[in-house]
């Protein structure tokens, strides 16, 4: 029997920035392949595509980030060992109203199939970025949260916190299953890209998205804290810096505004949102440094609050939160 070797049916997967899907020869074209020309930066807590500048502080979201260049699909970076109908010349930028969010990296799924037990997507919902300037000389120390109690209060659909795990909550059985997950950070240092608590290294960003985790244990739905009232639910939030500016949104549908708060304090900000099927979100959040109350503001958005917060002095806050005990005056 003859076998069909043609490389025109040959499986290869491309290494497109914001791609890794696989394709064969007679499949690729000048329109196949949505990437991202140019690799990552990651910045204190922004993560960003130098190429169209889009950003987010939160690792998930700026994984569905939609690539802003279409062209062919690619074996090799920087141009080398192109599918052979590849013509470099012919991809195009998008403009920034044909992007849309979608998941930008489904090579990291793969990975994930091979250590998952319940074959869950390999990417950090929301991993720690570190650069190793100030933990390359001594060992970081790996802190982690004890697990969820076996009764709590786990709303359906809430994602597992542990980095490289993207499992969601969908029942009790999801209490007990095996989660496989990294307790360190990631650090990213002079083209290197590892997890702190594990030996493994890559080069490339999308590898690194595939170094498997190194430990297994319960999943972890709830932060630590967390409020027992069953009408208490998360709500993702994440924050960014403009200027003199600190930005922090909290994610969620069908708030209402006249039975929610935002109060200001010299070094703290407290949000209450009450939701309108009766569920309830509230949080209060140690500032990194002094803000201006009285400058402060916030708008109720269709699909998040977001909170504009006046810096006291001018300059990057190194992080949102402080560790020190803050007075709520």
């Amino acid at each position: 029997m003859r076998t069909d070797s043609s490389p025109l049916s040959e499986t290869k997967k491309c290494v497109n920035h914001g791609c890794g899907s696989t394709f064969t020869e007679g499949t690729n074209s000048d329109k196949a392949c949505r990437y991202h020309p140019m690799a990552p930066i990651f910045h204190e807590t922004i993560k960003r595509w130098p190429c169209c500048d889009s950003k987010s502080d939160d690792f998930d979201e700026f994984l569905r980030i939609a690539g802003c260049t279409v062209g062919f699909h690619r074996t090799k970076t920087n141009g080398t060992n192109l599918s052979q109908a590849q013509q470099p010349s012919s991809d195009c930028p998008l403009k920034s109203s044909d992007i849309t969010s979608q998941s930008a990296l489904p090579a990291a799924t793969e990975a994930a199939s091979a250590v998952s037990p319940s074959n869950t997507a390999a990417r950090s919902s929301k991993p720690t970025f570190q650069n190793e300037s100030s933990t390359a000389k001594q060992q970081v120390e790996i802190i982690e949260e004890p697990d969820d109690p076996l009764d709590a209060v786990i709303e359906p659909g809430a994602k597992c916190l542990h980095s490289f795990c993207s499992a969601v909550f969908s029942g009790d059985s999801s209490r007990t299953e095996p989660c496989v997950y990294h307790p360190g950070i990631a650090v990213f240092y002079e083209g290197s890209k590892y997890w702190s608590c594990c030996r493994p290294r890559a080069g490339e960003f999308e590898e690194f998205l595939k170094i498997p985790g190194c430990k297994t244990g319960r999943h972890k739905f709830l932060k630590s804290g967390a409020p027992t009232d069953p009408n208490f639910v998360e709500c993702r939030r994440d924050y960014y810096q403009l200027g003199d500016q600190m930005c922090v949104c909290v994610y969620g549908k069908n708030m209402n505004p006249k039975s929610s708060s935002v109060t200001y304090c010299t070094q703290s900000v407290k949000i209450d949102i009450q939701f309108l099927n009766g569920k309830t979100y509230s949080a209060f959040i140690p500032l990194f440094s002094q803000i201006v109350p009285e400058a402060c503001t916030h708008e109720w958005l269709p699909t998040k609050l977001e909170i504009k917060m006046k810096k006291c002095h001018p300059g990057p806050w190194t992080k949102l939160e402080s560790e020190e005990p803050i007075s709520t005056n």
